[in-house]
């Protein structure tokens, strides 16, 4: 068995907990794989990649987010060891890590697939740039705090305008962040279809969109937003940003590839995860 191990620096800085789980997994024979050279296990390459079994995730949904983007076209799924404030996504909470890695290798889980949304932002210099998002794509005002005048369509509709912050698009696992602050409605994690939700829209005739996971979303500014170049930007789970001008399209539509979470208990409620995510930082406060 192969196993990609991924840990963030911030949460483990003397990497003291990888090490323990590392001797753990090799204590079962299993060969452990990292990005990350001071981890003293062998270092991943593209044509071990494509052979990975599962990767374990030492941090938070952030770190999980970043990594299954970054890794997207090779499939594997992910099993999340919370380091962080909420765990949504990762559900195996440190003491308990040895019980559920011995269930992984007993084959008593399964993967639940979720939806995932590919994005292009079309510049008008005639570039581009492509990205893949499990949580949400946020675009925002940045430094400026004039409302922005927001271009919307799905299914190449005619345009829709709104002034606002910005417009959140978010997968059903990301319904629950920054989404769900902003008023949007909570999706189950299974859901068929993802939401639009405006950030502090100016007229309230625009109000949160679930779409169909078919549909396609096109978003643009007008040319009477009167912004400094690095002002607007797209932000893509928390983990990549772009900065865009007026004209600029970013056009989302569902992903080819989903993220491939392991899970142990199929009998949870409806809203147990969702619940968890938004919940949790409440309980667990401000670290």
């Amino acid at each position: 068995m192969k196993v990609l191990f991924v840990v963030n620096d911030n949460k483990d800085k003397d990497y003291k907990i990888s090490f323990g789980i590392i001797d753990y997994l090799k204590g079962k024979d299993i060969n452990v794989y990292s990005d990350n050279t001071n981890l003293n296990v062998e270092i991943i390459e593209e044509n071990i990649l494509n052979t990975i079994d599962f990767a374990i995730v030492l941090g938070g949904d952030g770190t999980v987010l970043q990594y299954a983007s970054k890794y997207a076209k090779y499939g594997f799924p992910y099993v999340g060891i919370n380091l962080g404030r909420v765990g949504a996504l990762t559900i195996v909470e440190l003491e308990e890590y040895k019980f559920y890695l011995d269930k992984i290798i007993n084959k008593e889980y399964e993967v639940f697939e979720q939806l995932g949304l590919d994005g292009v932002i079309e510049y008008t210099s005639g570039n581009s740039v492509s990205f893949t998002s499990y949580n949400d794509i946020i675009f925002h005002r940045g430094l400026s705090l004039k409302l922005l005048p927001v271009l919307i369509s799905v299914n190449e509709s005619d345009k829709d305008l709104f002034y606002a912050d910005g417009v959140i698009v978010a997968t059903p696992v990301g319904s629950s962040a920054y989404n769900a602050s902003a008023g949007g409605p909570l999706l189950s994690y299974g859901s068929k279809s993802y939401v639009i939700t405006p950030i502090c829209p100016q007229s309230k005739s625009f109000t949160p969109l679930v779409v169909s996971e078919d549909d396609k979303v096109n978003l643009s500014m007008t040319n009477k937003v009167n912004v400094m170049d690095n002002e607007v930007i797209v932000s893509v789970d928390g983990c990549f940003k772009y900065f865009v001008s007026p004209f600029d399209e970013i056009k989302i539509k569902k992903s080819k590839s989903t993220l491939k979470m392991i899970r142990f208990n199929k009998n949870k409620s409806l809203y147990t995860s969702v619940y968890k995510a938004v919940t949790s930082i409440e309980k667990k406060g401000e670290k």
